[in-house]
């Protein structure tokens, strides 16, 4: 998938995929409004949740660990249609 999205395009998100490293999801942080992240898993512990952070599309807000912050991951992003 590439890295730009602009406003205007669709993202299509599908709930059943779960993410890799490097994948970019659609999440709720903090009961806020959906919004696209890059994924990056920080650990996978057999016995308990997969701890991981959300990456911002924009560098100038801070990361979000999933086991500092209230999050939903809402799926993994498959398509980027570009709106003309």
């Amino acid at each position: 998938m590439e890295r730009d999205f602009s406003p205007g395009d669709t993202v299509v998100v599908d709930p059943t995929k779960q993410p890799s490293p490097g994948d970019y999801v659609a999440a709720s942080v903090n009961r806020g409004p959906a919004q696209i992240a890059k994924y990056r898993l920080i650990s996978s512990p057999a016995d308990s949740e997969a701890v991981f952070e959300l990456v911002p599309l924009n560098s100038f807000f801070p990361d979000i660990r999933s086991d500092k912050h209230d999050k939903s991951l809402l799926g993994r992003c498959m398509q980027r249609l570009q709106h003309l």
